[in-house]
């Protein structure tokens, strides 16, 4: 025996009183609320893109704050952020701090917003070249971005390859006014050094955060 539409209807009511809802109660929708979507979402992002022990990161030092507010006013006229200090001394707090703040006032403001994350080293596994050109790919994700944190320049081995994919990188991101936070554990004499001079050209037009101290994370900082 089919069952009917009257059928259907009784056996509805039935099962919404079985869990305690009134079938004849007026239905209110929930408004939608764009920016409370977008925050949640940018919330999960960051939590699956940004290492846990920054998951609760901000900004503090006055000089990366002013920067943050310089980029959430006018990112095409800021200049990249480029922190310089030895390990420990809090440079990756603070640059993954910015990027959250930033991140999540786009969010609030409703702006699609498109950022990356990586460290130097991760980058050039990145850029190994593959069969199917996914290196190409990962090499225009990173250009094109609207806000990257690249941390730890200069850790690892570097190459005249590495170099070169670098320079593609920061000269991109440079030419197309698109800002980068940039850490190192290099001082300034290493970095002319150890990158092409273009590279060091181009991260020269930057707001530069010198960071001293000791090693934080020995007593347990970050």
């Amino acid at each position: 025996m089919s069952l009917t539409d009257i059928d259907l209807q009784v056996a509805a009511r039935e099962h919404l009183i079985a869990h305690g809802i009134d079938p004849d109660a007026p239905q209110q929708r929930t408004a939608f609320d764009l920016a409370e979507h977008m925050v949640a979402n940018a919330m999960h992002l960051l939590g699956a893109h940004v290492p846990p022990v920054f998951e609760e990161a901000e900004p503090t030092h006055p000089a990366v704050v002013a920067w943050v507010h310089s980029f959430l006013d006018r990112p095409r006229a800021t200049s990249n952020l480029f922190m310089l200090g030895p390990t420990g001394s809090g440079k990756s707090h603070q640059a993954y701090g910015a990027l959250r703040q930033i991140v999540l006032a786009q969010a609030r403001r409703r702006k699609l917003f498109r950022w990356r994350t990586t460290t130097f080293a991760d980058f050039n596994a990145a850029m190994r070249p593959r069969s199917d050109d996914g290196h190409v790919e990962a090499l225009a994700e990173f250009q094109q971005t609207d806000l990257l944190l690249l941390d730890d320049l200069g850790a690892g081995v570097t190459s005249a390859w590495t170099d070169d994919n670098l320079y593609r990188l920061i000269d991109y991101r440079w030419s197309h006014r698109l800002p980068s936070i940039v850490t190192t554990n290099l001082d300034g004499d290493d970095i002319a050094a150890v990158f092409d001079e273009r590279v060091v050209s181009r991260l020269n037009a930057s707001v530069d955060v010198v960071f001293d101290g000791p090693d934080r994370r020995i007593g347990g900082a970050r």
